[in-house]
């Protein structure tokens, strides 16, 4: 299976010419998209596909962009270029971005990846001392003593803001500097990724309490953000300089990109025979739902998730079983939503986060829900479930983002109609 969906996509990502980047071409107009939150059945304004359902009412399920919806730009977040949450956007964090990526290049691990060490770091060149990273393995049986990390768009955000630079630069020393750190970054996410065609947090391998690090990481979209960045590099469309892409291995990429989505689709989670939503790690040897720190206990996850969904909506070849897959999520969130209800949010550890307070035209989803059943849950540090919010402290309540809007960007650009 894996072999024929690397031949097709390789095939696909020749063929296509930007047909997905078309579809809203001259057609937006937000006051007339429509939710599917809604019971109506709007008249299908760009088709993507339909699905029989087998015999009888409601056969055949037609899965539609919605007028005003953009499918390109749902992958926009997992192109974000700022290294952290509530951190700047790394163009803006200096008035000197050239000398800046050349600091930036410098704190570049041997590995190839980047230590998520934030952008105040990078504001003066690495000493050759500090530290480069904030995983550090401190174990006998450690490859590497610093590890690289994709957490909090670490190593991705650094190549996309890298590859930027290389465009814009006048100088070909400071060209030849961004390319090399840059074909460095992509060798290390082709060499990180498993076999199943997973992606860890943290890689080489963690030891002691972060070892949940090593699980197969959809969490703050680990994967996605991978996927996006291949997606993007092997693209008919590609926004890279052609210059600084020239040399890429295409075929390992599509090779990277093709198990990747067998990882997606095996690691959907089914309740009560219908496909639903996905968890935030996996364990990587039978593809079993996982947790990761003391108050992120095993479950579905709605934020990441959306992630996931945006991927396959992008994908070049959508075959049956991405298109299942699709619907799947599309009709979970539909079903989930909290309508007329939002959660706020604002910046980590601020007081106020975790109000629930009634705004119309406002919709939420709890971040965690059982696997086998849509009861959602949130847990303090001692790893004990709680569903209410008020019954959790500040420290939690206020420092972790239990509930947002995140699946309203699906449901605002996509319905399902039934014939």
């Amino acid at each position: 299976m894996i072999q024929k969906r690397l031949t097709v996509l390789a095939i696909t990502l020749i063929l296509l010419s930007g047909c997905l980047e078309n579809f809203a071409d001259g057609e937006i107009d937000s006051d007339e998209s429509v939710s599917i939150i809604t019971d109506e059945s709007p008249t299908c304004h760009v088709h993507l596909f339909s699905y029989s359902n087998g015999s009888g009412p409601n056969e055949k399920i037609d899965v539609c962009l919605n007028r005003g919806g953009d499918l390109n730009s749902l992958l926009n977040p997992y192109r974000s270029i700022a290294v952290g949450n509530g951190q700047p956007d790394l163009n803006d964090a200096t008035r000197n971005p050239q000398k800046y990526g050349l600091n930036i290049s410098s704190w570049q691990l041997d590995n190839g990846g980047w230590g998520k060490v934030g952008f105040e770091k990078y504001m003066s060149p690495w000493d050759g001392e500090e530290p480069r990273s904030a995983y550090l393995c401190n174990h006998d049986s450690c490859v590497e003593s610093e590890l690289s990390t994709f957490d909090n768009n670490a190593t991705t955000a650094e190549m996309r803001f890298l590859a930027q630079l290389f465009s814009q630069s006048p100088s070909e020393e400071n060209r030849s500097v961004f390319k090399n750190s840059f074909e460095k970054g992509l060798s290390f996410i082709l060499d990180s990724q498993n076999e199943t065609g997973a992606w860890p947090q943290v890689y080489p391998k963690r030891f002691g309490s972060g070892e949940y690090s090593n699980l197969g990481t959809y969490n703050d979209h680990v994967i996605v953000r991978n996927m996006v960045l291949l997606l993007d590099l092997v693209s008919p469309n590609s926004s890279f300089d052609e210059s600084l892409i020239i040399d890429i291995d295409r075929d390992k990429i599509v090779d990277a990109l093709a198990r990747g989505l067998e990882f997606i689709l095996k690691t959907q989670i089914v309740v009560d025979g219908e496909l639903t939503i996905w968890s935030q790690q996996y364990d990587m040897s039978d593809y079993s739902p996982s947790g990761a720190r003391s108050f992120e206990l095993t479950g579905r996850s709605t934020w990441e998730s959306v992630g996931i969904t945006s991927l396959l909506l992008n994908w070049p070849n959508q075959d049956t079983e991405v298109e299942q897959a699709v619907l799947g999520a599309i009709g979970w969130f539909k079903d989930n939503a909290i309508q007329n209800m939002k959660y706020v949010y604002n910046l980590p550890n601020q007081e106020g986060n975790g109000e629930i307070i009634p705004q119309e035209n406002e919709v939420m989803w709890y971040r965690l829900y059982n696997i086998s059943d849509d009861q959602f849950f949130m847990s303090l540090r001692d790893g004990v479930k709680i569903y209410d919010i008020n019954e959790m402290d500040d420290e939690r309540r206020y420092g972790y983002q239990w509930g947002g809007d995140w699946g309203r960007t699906i449901i605002d650009n996509i319905s399902i109609n039934f014939s």
